[in-house]
């Protein structure tokens, strides 16, 4: 992949000006020089380790051709390129990507425990023996797929979704050679290859049959090799403490790319609201209700393996973050309703009408949890800045701030007005969301009708 021109300095010329702080005090500027956090300087957040070495990072002077000296959301190293998109004055944060592997990563816990980037890109395996230890992969015909990394599909994807932190690595895999090439009209694999399907972890099924009717083009097969996990590029997760006792976590390689991950308040992972306040997780979520009036909301949570941990709801608003502490509760409340015919104006219409309140025994509930109110807490849960980088005229991203030693701001997190997180993320001039999506829409901010399309520039981070 080659470095686009633009880069965290000179991304894209601005035409919005400077940028505007919503929420908190406009911290001074730290004048560009590096920040080192972590045994040296303040102590650390409650998040990081204080045996942890000095955190040192560069805050950058722009973002986007804004001026704005702050410590960016991710930033490139000699193997690992942070990519992002822009436009005029708006600079987005897209994934990593790892130039000896040719190939966008996440990045993934493995079972001893280190953080590898492994390939974005997921796969499911077929094998060409009984025993399941010789794996291959299908793809369309006519398709050059040889050296192509890949992960094994634990069934989850990797679109549109926060996956800065996975705590499950799976297996990653390289093509090798291609051992049947379909001529893309009748002949098939399994008309000269036997072909097995894993139908459990330890049970491998097959030969299979060509499905014909299903399968209408024949796919080519390649052989692949696993990937060894010190061919990926390794991290270490280190704390960088920010205000109010929150730290963030920020994963650090051998090549100087550097990457933030989640927020933490007093070393338990927190939940960014739309309005900058950080709710200790797990968040337990507005369910039906609480009160025989159907009146005030009630929350459903999978029951906390901890049973000591405080759990916090957030009240459902646009802007501004209501935050409670709960308490278990044993009965809630629906809504009865039944269906009317209205003539208003002459013209007849269906409504739905609440006609009572019925409640619901939940004592026996194993697998959820159900909260009411305790009391509220919002004041006490520690707010981010949020600010706008972008014209008015042009995409306008929202990012979080937080404040690091020596009152240097800290990128921490993307949101868009309808709450979703680093993917879809981007507020177009009219209000609407776009989002770079796939590959093949690289050049442009896709938008949610699924049509119209904003044209953004692939820059490298």
């Amino acid at each position: 992949m080659s470095s686009p021109t633009a880069g965290a300095g000179n991304a894209a010329s601005s035409t919005g000006g400077a940028p505007t702080s919503s929420a908190g005090s406009s911290p001074t500027s730290s004048g560009g020089a590096p920040t080192s956090v972590g045994s040296s300087g303040a102590a650390p957040a409650s998040g990081g380790a204080s045996s942890e070495p000095p955190l040192v990072v560069d805050p950058v002077a722009t973002w986007g051709g804004i001026p704005l000296d702050m410590i960016p959301y991710a930033s490139s190293g000699t193997r690992l390129e942070a990519i992002g998109y822009a436009d005029e004055g708006a600079v987005f944060f897209d994934t990593m990507h790892d130039e000896h592997l040719s190939a966008d990563c996440v990045y993934e816990q493995t079972e001893a425990g280190d953080w590898v980037c492994a390939p974005t890109l997921q796969r499911s395996l077929i094998y060409l023996d009984a025993d399941c230890t010789q794996p291959a992969v299908e793809e369309q015909p006519f398709t050059e797929s040889t050296g192509e990394v890949f992960s094994l599909s634990d069934g989850t994807g990797r679109s549109g979704a926060d996956t800065v932190l996975v705590p499950k690595h799976t297996p990653a895999y390289r093509v090798t050679d291609e051992i049947f090439k379909s001529d893309g009209s009748t002949t098939y694999a399994e008309d000269t290859l036997s072909i097995y399907v894993r139908s459990t972890a330890t049970q491998c099924t097959g030969p299979r049959l060509a499905n014909r009717h299903v399968v209408v083009v024949p796919p080519s097969i390649f052989r692949v090799t696993p990937l060894d996990d010190d061919q990926l590029v390794k991290a270490t997760v280190r704390h960088l403490p920010l205000q109010n006792q929150l730290s963030l976590q920020r994963l650090v390689t051998d090549d100087g790319s550097q990457l933030s991950g989640h927020v933490e308040h007093a070393g338990r992972e927190c939940e960014i609201q739309r309005d900058g306040r950080c709710v200790p997780e797990p968040v337990a979520k507005p369910f039906i209700y609480a009160d025989p009036d159907c009146k005030e909301w009630s929350w459903g949570l999978a029951t906390p393996s901890d049973p000591s941990l405080t759990i916090y709801g957030v009240q459902p608003t646009n802007d501004v973050s209501s935050v409670y502490e709960l308490t278990p509760t044993t009965t809630v409340y629906s809504q009865e309703t039944k269906v009317e015919m209205v003539t208003v104006d002459g013209q007849t219409m269906i409504v739905e009408v609440v006609v009572g309140c019925n409640a619901m025994d939940v004592s026996s509930s194993t697998t959820l949890t159900y909260y009411r109110r305790s009391r509220e807490v919002t004041d006490q849960i520690p707010k981010l800045d949020t600010v706008q980088l972008g014209a008015p005229t042009s995409l306008s991203p929202i990012w979080f701030f937080g404040l690091a030693p020596s009152n240097t701001r800290v990128q921490i997190q993307i949101h868009s007005p309808d709450g979703d997180w680093v993917k879809p993320n981007i507020r177009t001039s009219d209000g609407s969301v776009c989002a770079v999506y796939y590959s093949s829409y690289k050049d442009t901010c896709l938008l949610k009708d699924g049509v119209t399309r904003v044209p953004v520039s692939e820059v490298r981070l």
